[in-house]
């Protein structure tokens, strides 16, 4: 690790810890909710999520359990009226909801030159919350199974090496609803799951809205600053999960990720240029992440790294002139050594068999490997 490196993770849990306020909850600490001991605190961070965020909430209300839950909101500092429907449900059910209304000057952590370095509100939540067990669901996605809460923790109770449990997801597309299908279909039955399976499947491999881990896990996450330099935090909550024990999958569709979202991670992200420039910042990532793992796991992340450059630069000059050239400035300004070395050579697999057409030669140059 590097000086910068050390920099900013010690820096970053320094400002995570002074800027954390739990005097941000909506109607104080006195509430019902705050008076029970739940099981489960399910944690919904939202931000421009109007559209959205009452049937996600609505969701979670939803459940049937024969034990107590709550609900952390961590509403970031919306102005489309998200913020709004967060206090009314708050209002109508202190028995269930903590609603944090975040102020993002606080919320988002920039550096001295107003470059964007991580964002606190969901390590919040998972910082306020009492439980046995810890659920996600975004505020754009929601739960489609009433016993979805009572059906994960029942599995992890019964299965005691298991730190982490998921299972598939309808795929929700607000664009186009004739368009749903069901993601993470790995097995038809309740499987145990090794971590090198999720280093390698990726962070789609597990939905966000289908994941529930133990406490042991949340200390585990509270623990590692260094998870805020990550481009996106999902993937590495589910590595690090894995750490402790196993994965457990549930074969049942009980939630669903809705894509398409104006303002999402997805639509920001379209251009092929911005995809790419995505990947190669996990890459790296993925590395650093690896080195912190003391590289108990490293087959596993080669195996990762060789699939993403694959995937990403496999259809490379295919694109027009501009794209090709903001991909190959971005390779130049942030990859260096054997990285860039294989992200080049796929390109040049590409270049070959899209302007040159050379298609006759690419079994051969499969079998062409950059140590």
């Amino acid at each position: 690790m590097n000086y910068l490196e050390k920099y900013y993770i010690s820096l970053i849990e320094k400002e995570f810890n002074d800027r954390y306020n739990p005097g941000e909850e909506f109607m104080g600490v006195n509430k019902p909710v705050n008076t029970i001991e739940p099981v489960v605190s399910v944690l919904v961070s939202t931000y421009q999520h109007k559209p959205f965020i009452r049937e996600c909430i609505e969701s979670i209300l939803n459940q049937k359990t024969d034990f107590h839950f709550e609900i952390l909101v961590g509403e970031d500092g919306s102005n489309d009226g998200t913020r709004e429907i967060c206090k009314e449900l708050a209002e109508l059910y202190p028995e269930r909801i903590r609603l944090f209304l975040r102020d993002r000057r606080t919320s988002q952590f920039h550096d001295s030159e107003g470059n964007y370095i991580a964002r606190f509100n969901v390590s919040w939540l998972r910082k306020s919350s009492r439980g046995e067990f810890i659920a996600i669901c975004e505020g754009d996605d929601y739960w489609i199974d009433s016993n979805k809460l009572q059906n994960q923790v029942d599995a992890l109770r019964a299965h005691t090496d298991c730190s982490f449990c998921f299972h598939p997801a309808k795929i929700d597309n607000f664009q186009n609803q004739q368009k749903e299908y069901v993601t993470a279909n790995h097995y038809k039955q309740v499987q145990i799951i090794g971590i090198s399976e999720v280093i390698v499947g990726g962070g789609h491999y597990c939905p966000t809205a289908s994941i529930m881990f133990n406490r042991k896990v949340n200390d585990i996450l509270l623990h590692s600053s260094y998870i805020h330099l990550f481009p996106v935090l999902d993937y590495y909550v589910q590595v690090l999960s894995l750490t402790v024990g196993n994965g457990l999958y549930l074969p049942d569709v009980m939630s669903a990720y809705r894509v398409g979202v104006p303002g999402s991670w997805n639509q920001r992200n379209g251009p092929l240029e911005k995809k790419a420039a995505h990947m190669v910042e996990m890459m790296i990532s993925n590395r650093f992440f690896d080195k912190k793992l003391d590289y108990k796991y490293h087959d596993s992340f080669k195996e990762k790294e060789k699939k993403d450059i694959r995937l990403t630069f496999k259809y490379c000059y295919s694109y027009n002139r501009k794209t090709i050239a903001h991909i190959k400035k971005f390779l130049k300004d942030s990859t260096s050594g054997d990285l860039y070395l294989k992200c080049r050579w796929e390109m040049v697999k590409s270049f070959l068999y899209y302007k040159l057409n050379l298609k006759s030669v690419t079994s051969v140059l499969r079998k062409i490997k950059i140590r």
